[in-house]
């Protein structure tokens, strides 16, 4: 399993579902949610979100699709990223683009960082 789904199942490499006793899950993994017949979108955008996580040196601890109908990320760092449900992955890469400059004068990393607006703009709260 590279990834937990939920409270109840794990997922395995090829973005398929599983459900062993959760006794057994491995300890640490990374959290991803959603409607049940989004989770493969969810699974891939997980994947995509990472590599680009991972040239800023930050893991994706958990991603979920939720009710409201906007996606929430948190990262290793802590924060909070909030994305629009059109387009994720553009909002992702301009998120990537501008996280250095975002953050080169702060000492700790923002508590959230929400681009759920209707520009290509974001907000940056601050711990």
């Amino acid at each position: 399993a590279i990834l937990q789904w939920g409270a109840h199942a794990l997922i395995n490499p090829k973005g398929e579902v599983f459900m062993p006793p959760s006794s057994t899950f491995p300890k640490g993994l990374p959290v991803i949610f959603g409607p049940k017949e989004r989770e493969f979108e969810i699974f891939t955008l997980y994947r995509k979100a990472q590599q680009l996580f991972e040239s800023l040196d930050l893991v994706v601890e958990k991603l979920s699709f939720n009710q409201q109908k906007y996606w929430e990320i948190l990262l290793s760092n802590e924060t909070v990223v909030y994305l629009k449900e059109s387009d994720p992955l553009g909002q992702l890469g301009l998120l990537t683009d501008l996280y250095r400059r975002i953050t080169a004068n702060h000492e700790y990393p923002p508590k959230s960082i929400d681009l759920r607006y209707n520009t290509d703009g974001l907000a940056v709260k601050w711990k």
